[in-house]
């Protein structure tokens, strides 16, 4: 009797041990959502709040040699572009598939038994959910790359994905290159 006693003493003993490692996990995921939430915010309202590029404005000429003509396509301003133009396409393209090379690169990694720093593990295991994160994330970055172009920020638009599929594709390539994690077995 004592023994199996000794034996649930044990197993409560290790279920609140796996408790509190899972409770301390999601505290750690929410303190990384608040940091990229509060990163996030901070991008957006920088971005609203920046001035847009405006044009320079060339003051005409003096007068000096009134024989010089000053060619008219001088002062023509340069013509906007649409958002949805040929090379934002192709970079959000690029956005999305950098992303999605990071979804399989990450289930991956996961399927080695190496844990995922970003993000909870469980979103991870989830492939819905993960998919859906990942999905996300694309259309954030399609939304603040519209956000630099509604305020004429036509560089910073363009940057956005450039910058996103680097960060994503290289987080992939990292993913790929860790060791994998083997189990400690006891001797």
């Amino acid at each position: 009797m004592d023994r199996v006693a000794r034996g649930r003493a044990r197993a409560i003993i290790l279920k609140r041990v796996k408790m509190q490692k899972r409770e301390r996990l999601e505290i750690e995921s929410l303190v990384n959502l608040k940091w990229i939430a509060r990163f996030v915010l901070l991008m957006v309202m920088s971005a609203a709040r920046s001035y847009a590029q405006d044009s320079a404005q060339v003051p005409p000429p003096a007068e000096k040699n009134p024989g010089l003509a000053v060619p008219a396509s001088a002062n023509v301003p340069r013509p906007e572009h649409r958002f949805w133009d040929k090379e934002n396409a192709w970079l959000f393209a690029g956005v999305g598939a950098s992303r999605t090379l990071d979804y399989f690169s990450t289930l991956n990694l996961r399927r080695r038994h190496d844990q995922e720093i970003l993000v909870t593990n469980d979103l991870v295991d989830n492939h819905a959910a993960f998919a859906v994160v990942e999905a996300a994330g694309t259309g954030v970055s399609i939304g603040a790359s519209y956000l630099f172009h509604r305020y004429g920020h036509h560089k910073l638009e363009r940057w956005t994905s450039i910058v996103h599929i680097g960060l994503a594709t290289s987080g992939a390539v990292r993913n790929y290159c860790l060791k994998t994690a083997h189990p400690k077995t006891s001797p």
